[in-house]
């Protein structure tokens, strides 16, 4: 068969997965590794991997000398996990979570951000110290908001992930800092000084502290189906699903 031209090539052909997407675990050597709470390792743990990348990050940065960290899609998992470890450190900055009007109340509840606010009150942030923006959301106008409402004292804007759908990141020009993304393996191998056994037991510590710091916040619910796979995916495209639950889905 005729190799396809260069401009067909497959992304995973040029650019292949990072490790620390692409592996398995033997779970018998997993001492993070609970058969109780199979469910919720299997929906926050991939994600948790970088919750703990960008927090250990933001600490070995002494986050950029700011004394707040505004987190925008504040009630997404991967946001939380990271606050929830920022939080637990001695010295750290003030969290303040961004999120939708129907989440404020669920993300206040999970006691890991020092204020909650909607989006359409994120032009009237406080905005007299310097400030870190992580950015979980993507949302283009949001970016902005934040860049002008805190301009020269933003000291740090990062693109961790997108989870609004609806407004697309756009390249443009910012007040303050240029944006940039945070890659979870860049930070892994730059972080090599915990050599694999210490990496896995400072995981394994961070872990725990989110399930501990979960407990009672997230509910599981195991469905099994193409019906219940289809609601759950359009209502997450949607944004109406409910961040109490955790959905474990099965064919």
């Amino acid at each position: 068969m005729p190799r396809p031209p260069a401009s067909t090539t497959s992304a995973s052909a040029i650019l292949p997965l990072a490790a620390a997407y692409n592996q398995y675990i033997d779970v018998a050597r997993d001492s993070a590794y609970d058969a109780g709470a199979e469910a919720a390792q299997m929906i926050l743990r991939p994600l948790f991997a970088t919750s703990f990348l960008l927090a250990d990050y933001l600490a070995t940065n002494d986050y950029f000398g700011a004394q707040a960290l505004v987190v925008s899609s504040a009630s997404s998992k991967t946001a939380y996990g990271t606050a929830l470890l920022v939080y637990r450190e001695e010295k750290r900055p003030r969290l303040i979570g961004l999120t939708s009007p129907g989440n404020v109340e669920f993300t206040k509840g999970l006691g890991c951000y020092d204020d909650v606010f909607a989006y359409d009150a994120a032009g009237g942030l406080p905005n007299n110290v310097k400030a870190v923006y992580a950015d979980f959301s993507g949302n283009a106008k949001l970016r902005r908001t934040i860049h002008e409402r805190f301009g020269e004292i933003l000291v740090a804007s990062i693109a961790v992930g997108m989870t609004d759908w609806s407004e697309m990141s756009q390249t443009e020009q910012l007040p303050g800092p240029t944006p940039s993304f945070f890659f979870a393996p860049s930070h892994l191998r730059k972080a090599g000084g915990w050599g694999a056994g210490g990496f896995v037991a400072q995981f394994a510590e961070a872990w725990g502290k989110l399930r501990e710091g979960l407990r009672g916040a997230l509910e599981i619910k195991e469905e099994r189906g193409p019906e219940p796979v289809e609601r759950v995916y359009r209502a997450l495209l949607e944004g109406r699903d409910d961040p109490r639950l955790g959905h474990v889905l099965s064919l």
